[in-house]
């Protein structure tokens, strides 16, 4: 809409008011631009006068020109502009882990709450077929007067072994009342994808280097830290952490500022929303924070947790974990924390200050540097660590890299890893387990930098029973280098990741017996 003499704007609908130059129609709309041969005509064939309105029933828009005032050269007129409620699938393309059971397709309802809307939907094949690779699934998505939810459509998928690469199937919306569907958004590609398949739509392309901590959100953008920064145009000027969208491209709206100054390692995400982040920097945005801050959920720092912790960590913060309490475990390469003597791990109350009260009474060997890499609170109150350390010589090894302390941070005798993490041939040697997880049968997986484990050949990785000791039903693929990162599936499958490059590169998935799993269709793996 223009109200002056620069009114060239293409197709666009304009107003045009009395007592400008050429002759100008008083008080009208062009509802249809550029229909005559020469713009003189083109403004007097479709104008709209005030008190009127034009409804385009293809588009669902509705004009009403409402008033108009002023005197020259300051006149104007008011229109109001009136939408349709409209109907889109929010995300044309998906890909969907075939081995998840489910897709969903999420309906949105966009610029209008008046009235009621509903649309039909109904599956269709692509390379997919109905019946063997996922279920037919059609109905009718009904919104009520002022409601403006998004819906769901859940396709069930039928999984299975077979690597067939990318199938896909279309879901397509129709036969709307009460609203209008968006041609560019009324039907959605589902492409189903074998386990281990990178999803391309999933597209960062712009950091340069390595990222080692990843927290998904419940809404599926996903913060991601590490020695990231530098990328290209709108994201320049990232600074090791950052907030993804669904599709990988960076969250403008996640205000990190400067970002840090150092590398980020770890990053857990409090129930309220709360940023937890810790590794090698001093600075969030300009702001001093030895090693470890808390972000509220836009990004800001919280300062109040800064002031709480004083001065923090002497030396690098690895893994956080948040206690059942709502306190905080904080592990690292630190040996003091605020000014008090805590070698590798300490416990912050939820405000970020040093529980005085609750102490921890570590049992690690201090002629021996303590890093905590992995720590698990576990839902008695105990912690599971993984790291660089030892615990009391044992007569037949070090205890080397793992232990279960009581709450109070010594160390629970019920948990006896002997030998723990060591060098094949060598119990007495002293390796570094780089993370902990937990199976819903209470063992444990181990990975990190080892050849064995109490007296047993288990390369990188390893099952530990809840007692501690090795779990010889579960045999590993031998990988050939360091085994950094471990999360358990809900199916019990086990997805490492490491630096290691045999049997594959850097992604593995283990069977319930520790085996690759050969449905696990990773290609060459990660460069």
């Amino acid at each position: 809409l223009y109200t002056s003499s620069s009114y060239n704007l293409g197709e666009a609908a304009y107003v045009i008011a009395e007592n400008l130059a050429d002759s100008r129609e008083t008080s009208l709309i062009d509802m249809t631009p550029e229909s005559e041969s020469s713009e003189s005509a083109d403004r007097r064939d479709a104008g709209l006068p005030v008190g009127g309105t034009y409804y385009n029933s293809d588009s669902g828009v509705r004009f009403n020109a409402l008033e108009r005032g002023g005197t020259s050269p300051n006149q104007w007129i008011k229109v109001q502009v009136v939408f349709d409620p409209r109907i889109s699938v929010a995300e044309t393309n998906l890909n969907v882990d075939e081995q998840s059971g489910t897709a969903h397709v999420v309906v949105q309802r966009k610029f209008s709450s008046s009235g009621t809307v509903s649309v039909n939907y109904a599956t269709s094949d692509g390379t997919a077929t109905s019946g063997d690779d996922y279920y037919p699934t059609s109905g009718t998505l009904i919104w009520s007067d002022g409601d403006m939810a998004d819906k769901t459509i859940i396709i069930p998928i039928r999984p299975d072994v077979i690597a067939e690469g990318s199938e896909d199937l279309t879901l397509t919306l129709s036969g709307i009342v009460g609203g209008k569907l968006d041609p560019g958004a009324s039907e959605a590609t589902v492409s189903l994808l074998d386990a281990g398949q990178r999803i391309a739509s999933f597209a960062p392309g712009f950091f340069n280097t390595t990222v080692y901590a990843i927290a998904p959100l419940s809404n599926g953008k996903v913060i991601i830290g590490g020695n990231i920064g530098a990328g290209i145009g709108p994201v320049s000027t990232i600074r090791h952490l950052a907030r993804l969208d669904i599709d990988g491209s960076v969250d403008s709206s996640f205000l990190t500022g400067t970002g840090f100054n150092n590398i980020v390692r770890a990053i857990v995400v409090q129930d309220d929303g709360k940023i937890l982040v810790g590794g090698d920097f001093t600075t969030y945005n300009g702001t001093g924070c030895n090693h470890l801050v808390r972000l509220n959920s836009n990004g800001t720092i919280d300062s109040s947790f800064v002031t709480a912790m004083g001065s923090a960590a002497n030396n690098t913060v690895r893994s956080i974990a948040i206690e059942t309490d709502g306190k905080i475990l904080v592990g690292g390469d630190f040996t003091e924390f605020n000014g008090f003597s805590d070698r590798g791990l300490t416990r912050l109350t939820s405000a970020g200050a040093r529980d005085s009260v609750n102490t921890l009474n570590l049992p690690f060997n201090t002629s021996f540097g303590t890093d905590i890499y992995s720590v698990l609170t576990e839902p008695d109150g105990k912690i599971l660590v993984g790291g660089s350390f030892y615990v009391a010589y044992t007569g037949t090894g070090f205890r080397s890299g793992l232990a279960r302390l009581n709450s109070d941070g010594s160390r629970d005798s019920s948990f006896e890893p002997d030998a723990g993490a060591h060098l094949s041939g060598s119990t007495n040697s002293l390796r570094t387990v780089y993370d902990v997880t937990k199976q819903s049968d209470g063992k444990y997986i181990i990975v990190g930098d080892f050849s064995a484990y109490d007296g047993n050949d288990s390369s990188r990785c390893a099952r530990v029973n809840n007692d501690g000791t090795f779990d010889v039903a579960y045999t590993v693929p031998a990988f050939d280098n360091v085994a950094q990162t471990c999360v358990i599936q809900a199916s019990g499958k086990a997805i490492i990741g490491g630096w290691y490059t045999s049997p594959v590169n850097r992604i593995e998935r283990l069977n319930l017996t520790g085996s690759s799993d050969s449905s696990f269709d990773k290609g060459t793996g990660p460069s």
